[in-house]
């Protein structure tokens, strides 16, 4: 069998990721690759060249593995530096073992930065382990259930039977709400639609509070929640006294069986919980008007307040959803403890997790 050359993307090679990815993954899953291609590959402000970030394995001119990354600007304590967010890995099913070994070890390090992932496939996370890599923080979903019934209409339940579980729970959850605190006086939300230069100026103001984490600058946030193709975004903002204080990011969805709201980013100072738990109340009365079934939040923080807070707001339910792991490649380890979890802040919006 002829040796399967590994090698960086060239022109050309695009048509036939796709097609590997369908071959994979799926119609579906193909039509966003492409869709998304320019906005992941080329167009993202943090890019380091202009080369994509994709690797791919071809045997006899035929592409039957790849590998993927977007760029990140990545702040570690004071020290901000690029981190490659590994994405669209698959390997044609007759070419599985160690091809799979061969082009992760290109993809993982080729050069002095971080690479990291939150693999969808287990076995992915389990392959990226044997490559030495190591455990970060996991991804959890917070839920929060509007409509419990959804799940007995989707075993067939009677109509009747749907409704008044609903009813139960919704009065319920109004009793439990006489309970909670509710949004600061002093805090003004609004949805707004585009990003002003007072996000760099937040960014600047609140990224002490987060050791580890994406630099949510004003071209991040642009380039992520803007002009992203696939996804309609919906912004709230929070001012105090006319000065920005965060900001919360959701999206509404369709699935197959029911309707989820899904909060993909939040930002405010770290001990500034009139603003997160305003926010997260505002975002939660939209969504819950907007005829949906649950609410999904999905984040690595562990900060006790803000784990704290959503429980109170009703989160009631938390799952692992993704396994992390990372390699840090830098010439000089320096800043914070990479090797804490607890020190890492990531949500939906750092990689492609909430795109597929």
């Amino acid at each position: 069998m002829p040796k399967v050359e590994i090698r960086r993307i060239q022109d050309g090679d695009r048509p036939a990721i796709i097609a590997l990815s369908r071959e994979i993954w799926g119609d579906d899953t193909a039509r966003r690759l492409d869709q998304h291609w320019e906005w992941k590959f080329e167009t993202n402000p943090a890019n380091m060249d202009d080369e994509p970030v994709v690797w791919v394995a071809e045997d006899e001119g035929r592409i039957v593995a790849t590998v993927a990354g977007m760029w990140t600007r990545f702040k570690i304590g004071s020290e901000v530096t690029r981190q490659v967010w590994t994405t669209d890995f698959m390997v044609d099913p007759a070419h599985r073992g160690r091809l799979g070994l061969q082009i992760g070890k290109h993809s993982i390090f080729w050069g002095p930065h971080i690479t990291m992932g939150y693999p969808v496939d287990e076995r992915v996370y389990a392959l990226w382990m044997r490559l030495h890599g190591s455990d970060t923080a996991p991804m959890v979903v917070h839920s929060y259930i509007i409509k419990p019934g959804y799940r007995l209409r989707r075993r067939g339940a009677p109509l009747p039977i749907v409704r008044l579980a609903n009813l139960a729970w919704r009065t319920a959850m109004a009793v439990r709400s006489a309970f909670v605190k509710g949004a600061a006086p002093g805090v003004n939300i609004e949805e707004i639609t585009s990003f002003s230069p007072a996000y760099d100026e937040l960014w600047d103001r609140v990224s002490d509070g987060y050791t580890i984490s994406v630099v949510r600058d004003q071209a991040f946030l642009r380039w992520r929640f803007l002009h992203c193709p696939s996804r309609r975004y919906r912004i709230l903002q929070a001012t105090r006294q006319g000065a920005l204080t965060g900001y919360l990011v959701f999206r509404i969805a369709d699935d197959e069986h029911h309707r989820v709201g899904y909060i993909v980013d939040v930002l405010a100072a770290r001990r500034d919980g009139e603003t997160i738990r305003s926010l997260f109340l505002h975002a939660v009365r939209v969504i819950r008007d907007a005829n949906t079934d649950t609410l999904q939040f999905y984040t690595t923080d562990r900060d006790p307040a803000l784990l704290r807070d959503l429980r109170r707001i009703g989160f009631l339910a938390s799952r692992i959803s993704n396994k992390g792991c990372y390699y840090d490649h830098r010439d000089e380890k320096s800043g914070a403890d990479i090797t804490d979890p607890a020190n890492w802040h990531a949500t939906h919006a750092d990689s492609d997790l909430d795109l597929y």
